[in-house]
């Protein structure tokens, strides 16, 4: 306690305490304490106890045998410190617990009352006294924090303080840091993360200092670099660890402050500001201001899953535990919330600005201070109280958790800091000691009367509870339940050291496995359910598993060093035209496409620029390299296709632009390769505001490739779109179709489109993907577009859909639909229940859409997004609505009022990125895997990358240009699907697909480069390098090369099958720039399960021919 005495309980049991203070010789202790942990800190098998206070450094006291004796001065702990959380760990491996200490200065700036600074050049200048404390961003004065701790216990329960600069820490470039970082530490907590049997250390730290991930490296800590830590929370004040997927790696979880009211939200002022973020920038992960679920990809990297999860709020939260709470083999997750004051409510933060004054300046320094003081106590008193519940969610299994804090009996509200975990009534499950501020302590027994298996170990000394061990119970609820044994690391709290699993209910067979910290192990066979288990090190052998890792050959080997190219966005502000945008929409690229422009019979490679870039080719050079050559015109617009028109000429492609951006139009451009340059010239101006998606075929059956233009958004007027329309080639040029031109209306947004005759009956369908629209299909009845979407059954999947291809999934011979959505790791959340809702319209008068991002909250539609951020671009709002808590309970009719009938509303049904199975007359929906989902789906590649006879699924996947304080969506590294000839596809992880591709993942394109039977990939990145992965699976398939007629050289909308004695294999479409700004090969790689007669191929008018494949044959060429 820090006012009260701080108390020692001892149990009784059957839920009674005693209060044991002065009878254990802690009669003096006192107050002035805010946390406490348990650890043998000397070997000799009694509990220690170490107290941390508010000032004064930490005290120690020995256990002697039931009775403590305080030993702070000869410890090494004591000092003018503020101590918080404390974590024990081996971390030099030589047996003992070390201990870090989170340090939380004692006092602030505040506490002097006022200090004066100056401005040099109009900037604001820190006295040099007060340099090593007070830093400038954005013009704001902020503070720095104070050093941890790291404390090296001698085995005698003396501690020596490490140096930060002796090279025990280390940057993440592996070199000594020069400084200790000066950071507002709350909580730290050790557990071995890589499997290396070394304690690694994650620290939160509040404010804008950032978080610290320190990995093991023998006794010296090397801190995890933002390639590998993207995001963490930003006011981080817990943390816990869990393999709470199942997948054999450890996770981690972090929490914050985020509230789970939305309107409690809408009235709270940002834990963060521009000059926070400003301080770290580029340096540290990104800060966000929510919880933060970092899922261990078990290549070193975690990607961030909480939104996915269902855990990105919790309020403000202060300590998250993982425990099995039900005990179905699944970690849930318990969470410490609430706060004396909102010091966040925007109401009364607006009312102490409009009281603020001038500083006396005839008052004396001690004066001042004590004026601020009084003024600050006036000001929290206006503040309303934050009393939240202890929260509860469920693990579901899947990766998603469910709140139960009602269900579970932790509703009780209060300010519940300190939380710890102890079987207090010897049941075999963990029960819950809560400590709650101006309160008495929480008391909450565990009562699921499920089976399980408790485990406690007795380590050899010093190390006797065996800190840094790992149980494992094998054959229990689920496959392998894994806990690793930790001290300390709650916040301010320790927990007991048992274990508990799930056994489930008709287990048998059960094992466990103890990996000790020193290396040995102990296993026990026939474990049986409902039993506590003393597990003894003593005795134990010698773990002589061989921890080597075997060799692996991943399918991918990345070769973009041998391309060397970087894209490079240009300056482009959304937000000024449309400031209510969700997200930037001119940051679409690069396109990519694959094509023999020398026709040399090669694959090359063109990657398209944005506005003021250029275009680049790389030209195969045919022995593993590319010659690299860039258009002689810097582009005026960003780049949205590029693509050959069929017609023969190997020397020449061309490219349509964006239009978003405004700068010029939108053109089709030719390029001619002209004696290694790339001459280009404008070959037709084209009456459309913007061009989202760009797809071609022969779309009325006269031999020669046709153009569809999907319309993008209409500059200022998102989510409402430019036109889409067709342009016919009648021979010499493109003319408009203006026969299609009505069944085009109203097509909204097209991000993606692709042509594939789904009835082969010779006239392919139109097929579109776009926002806030289902996938649609238009039925081609020779020429004329019909739209049948709703009788295809996909009217009523709307979703933000980015791109769409087509592949034979299942091998069934029918094409079906891969379509790239939103994925689920990110705010918006959708179900047909509560669909995720855009109003939008012209409801300012001025010439733009205004938008209202919005939900449904009690059957009622409510704004999603804040006062201010809505007010800017609608300034009637400042008269409608008096304080933010009138606002933040307003509803979507109240805020734009008289103005509704200028407003329309929009709704996504599903943002699941998923297959849609062709079953004939309908498509049938079925999901993508979970990894799928961690991030929004640009480029897709449809393709058999592994040689096994089934098509595979490459998805290039991240969007970073969110809105001003929002997440970039990051969590993937390109997802490679292995397609198993059924709707199902099981993840390749990167270690073995060969693909780990951090950045902003747009177009994705597949060629045979090298000739050698095998499709490599090409992903290119958004302000990034572009990604060549050259494929090593080793299998060797058959290239199809197919020269269509004099107008479609390459037969576009042709469709090819192998064809074996006894079936056929998959169908594969050579498409005309589909999928998302992309344009893979149109030479195409099919692979055997067994011997092959002949090559199938259904002609682009729907005839039927074979081309026969001598046995040994690796390449066939197909003339029609």
């Amino acid at each position: 306690a820090i006012d009260g005495n701080s108390v020692l309980y001892k149990n009784n049991g059957n839920w009674t305490f005693a209060d044991a203070t002065s009878s254990s010789g802690l009669k003096e202790l006192g107050h002035r304490h805010r946390g406490a942990v348990f650890a043998d800190l000397n070997g000799d098998d009694w509990l220690d106890l170490l107290v941390g206070t508010v000032d004064r450094g930490i005290r120690m006291f020995i256990n002697q045998r039931g009775v403590f004796q305080e030993m702070s001065q000869a410890s090494g702990l004591a000092g003018v410190y503020a101590p918080m959380t404390m974590a024990l760990a081996d971390v030099d491996s030589n047996g003992t617990l070390d201990l870090y200490v989170t340090n939380n200065r004692p006092s602030d700036i505040r506490d002097e009352g006022s200090i004066t600074l100056r401005r040099v050049g109009g900037k604001l200048v820190i006295p040099a006294q007060y340099r090593n404390r007070l830093v400038v961003s954005g013009g704001i004065v902020k503070e720095y924090g104070e050093a941890d701790f790291l404390f090296l216990n001698d085995g005698k329960a003396v501690l020596r303080k490490s140096s930060w600069t002796d090279g025990r820490f280390l940057t993440p470039q592996g070199e000594a840091l020069r400084e200790a970082p000066l950071d507002w530490g709350l909580s730290a907590a050790f557990h071995d993360i890589n499997h290396d049997g070394l304690p690694d250390l994650y620290v939160c730290n509040d404010f804008w200092t950032p978080d610290r991930f320190w990995i093991n490296q023998g006794g010296v800590f090397k801190l995890l670099d933002t390639k590998n830590l993207s995001k963490t929370s930003a006011s981080s004040m817990g943390v816990d660890f869990s393999d709470y997927d199942r997948d054999g790696d450890v996770d981690l979880f972090v929490v914050d402050m985020l509230s789970r009211d939305l309107d409690l939200r809408k009235r709270q002022t940002p834990a963060q500001d521009l000059s926070d973020r400003q301080m770290n920038q580029g340096k540290y992960a990104d800060q966000v201001m929510r919880n933060t679920l970092l899922n261990n990809r078990g290549d070193g990297s975690f990607a961030e899953l909480a939104n996915l999860a269902g855990l990105s709020a919790s309020d403000w939260s202060w300590s998250p535990v993982f425990l099995d709470v039900d005990l179905d083999g699944y970690e849930d997750l318990i969470i410490t919330a609430g706060h004396y004051k909102d010091t966040q409510d925007m109401d009364v933060n607006a009312l102490i600005q409009t009281r603020q004054k001038p500083r006396d300046r005839s008052l004396s320094p001690k004066q001042r201070k004590l004026q601020f003081s009084r003024e600050m106590m006036a000001n929290n008193r206006l503040y309303p109280s934050l009393d939240l519940p202890i929260l509860t969610f469920r693990n579901g299994g899947k990766g998603v958790f469910e709140e139960k804090t009602s269900q579970w009996g932790t509703d009780d509200k209060g300010i519940h800091h300190g939380m710890a975990l102890a079987d207090l009534d010897l049941d075999g499950d963990m029960d819950l000691v809560v400590n709650n501020m101006n309160q008495e302590p929480g008391l909450y027994e565990n009562r699921f009367m499920a089976p399980r298996v408790a485990v406690v170990l007795h380590g050899e000394p010093p190390n006797t509870q065996g800190i840094g061990s790992k149980v494992s119970l094998v054959g229990g609820a689920v496959v392998e339940q894994t806990k690793e044994i930790v001290s300390g690391g709650r916040f301010l709290s320790g927990s007991e050291t048992k274990v508990v699993f799930g056994s489930g209910s008709g287990a048998s067979n059960m094992r466990l496995i103890i990996a000790w910290r020193s290396g040995h192990k102990s296993v026990i066979d026939q474990v049986k359910q409902n039993y506590l288990y003393h597990v003894y090190e003593k005795g134990s052998s010698e773990d002589k598993k061989d921890k080597t890792l075997l060799p692996t050959s991943p399918m991918f080997e990345d070769l973009s060093e041998s391309i060397k190219h970087l894209h490079l966005e240009n300056l482009f502000d959304d937000f000024a035209r449309q400031p209510l945008l969700p997200f930037k929409l001119s940051q679409a690229g690069p396109a990519a496409c694959v094509y023999d422009i020398n026709a040399d019979h090669w694959d090359d490679l063109i990657i398209g620029c944005s506005t003021g870039g250029r275009l680049h080719v790389f030209l195969n050079d045919q022995n593993g390299g590319f010659r690299h050559l860039q258009g002689n015109q810097v582009a005026q617009d960003d780049v949205a296709s590029i693509f050959s028109l069929g017609t023969g000429k190997g020397n020449e492609f061309f490219t349509i632009n964006c239009g978003y951006e405004g700068t010029g139009g939108v053109m089709l451009t030719r390029h001619r390769l002209l004696e290694e340059k790339i001459l280009s010239d404008s070959v037709m101006n084209i009456p459309i505001k913007s061009v989202g998606a760009v797809a071609q075929t022969d779309i009325d059956g006269d031999g020669d490739l046709d153009l569809f233009l999907g319309g993008g958004v209409y500059p200022g007027k998102y989510p409402e779109s430019s036109k889409s329309a067709i342009y016919l080639c009648d021979g010499t040029q493109y003319v408009p179709d203006a026969s299609n031109a009505i069944a085009l209306l109203g097509l909204g947004v097209v991000n993606g489109a692709v042509w594939c005759d789904l009835d082969a009956d010779g006239y392919p369908e139109l097929i579109t993907a776009g926002h806030w629209q289902p996938v649609r299909v238009f039925k081609n009845e020779k020429g004329i577009l019909k739209n049948v979407t709703k009788e295809m059954g996909l009217e009523g999947f709307t979703g933000l859909w980015n791109s769409v291809q087509v592949g034979d999934i299942n091998g069934d011979g029918r094409m079906d639909l891969v379509a790239g959505n939103w994925g689920l790791n990110s705010p918006y959340k959708s179900t047909p229940e509560k669909p995720l809702n855009l109003v939008f319209g012209d409801i300012n008068q001025d010439g733009t859409n205004e938008l209202i991002e919005s939900e449904y909250n009690a059957g009622v539609l409510v704004p999603v997004r804040t006062f201010n951020d809505l007010a800017g671009p609608m300034p009637f709002l400042y008269s409608r609505f008096k304080s933010f808590r009138q606002f933040s309970r307003a509803s979507v009719a109240q805020v734009i009022g008289d103005t509704q009938t200028k407003a329309r509303l929009l709704s996504v049904q599903t943002l699941y990125s998923c297959v849609f199975i062709n079953e004939g007359n309908r498509f049938r929906m079925a999901n993508l895997p979970d990894a799928a989902q961690w991030a929004p789906t640009h480029g897709i590649v449809v393709d058999d990358f592994d040689g096994d006879g089934f098509e595979d699924l490459f998805l290039a996947q991240n969007f970073f240009p969110t809105r001003s304080q929002g997440d970039r969506l990051d969590a993937s590294r390109g997802v490679l699907l292995k397609g198993h000839g059924t709707e199902n596809f099981t993840v390749l992880e990167s270690g073995r697909s060969g693909i780990n591709l951090a950045g902003d993942q747009r177009a994705a394109v597949s060629g045979d480069f090298d000739r050698d039977g095998m499709s490599d990939l090409v992903v290119t990145r958004n302000s990034g390098k572009t990604g060549l992965f050259l494929n090593q699976a080793q299998k060797i398939g058959l290239r199809v090369v197919v020269q269509g007629a004099a107008g479609n050289t390459h037969g576009i909308g042709s469709v090819l099958r192998l064809k074996y004695h006894d079936g056929m294999g998959p169908a594969r479409q050579i498409t005309g720039s589909s999928g998302y700004h992309s344009q893979s090969s149109s030479i195409q790689v099919l692979h055997a399960t067994r011997p092959v007669e002949s090559v199938w191929i259904q002609k682009p008018d729907g005839k039927i021919l074979t081309h026969e494949v001598k046995k040994g044959t690796h390449e066939v060429r197909i003339t029609y």
